[in-house]
């Protein structure tokens, strides 16, 4: 395949995570297809005891474990969300370049 390295190192970059997070992926299924309880739900859903968590309408869990707050325009430090949610510590941001 002719594709420019920029191109390449990106797509082996999402190809490689994707395959990282298949297991997560195919375990958070199974737990919801065996519980019923929907793979992405709000914040709350995993402590509904913590009132922060109810005013966090930019971000949601995916699965248990996985806090997902998508990037919809340019933002910078002015970025606001719950960054040590539930004992969160590892996190990836998958953003568009600024041209």
């Amino acid at each position: 395949w002719d594709i420019p390295n920029d191109f390449f190192v990106a797509i082996r970059a999402a190809a490689q995570q994707r395959e990282a997070l298949l297991p997560y992926i195919y375990t958070a299924a199974w737990s919801t297809a065996s519980t019923g309880l929907a793979l992405v739900r709000p914040m709350y859903y995993e402590n509904p005891a913590d009132d922060a968590l109810y005013n966090l309408e930019q971000q949601y869990l995916f699965g248990p474990d996985m806090v997902v707050s998508p990037i919809t325009s340019p933002s910078g430090s002015e970025a606001q969300g719950f960054e040590h949610a539930l004992g969160a510590v590892e996190w990836s941001v998958f953003a568009p370049k600024s041209a």
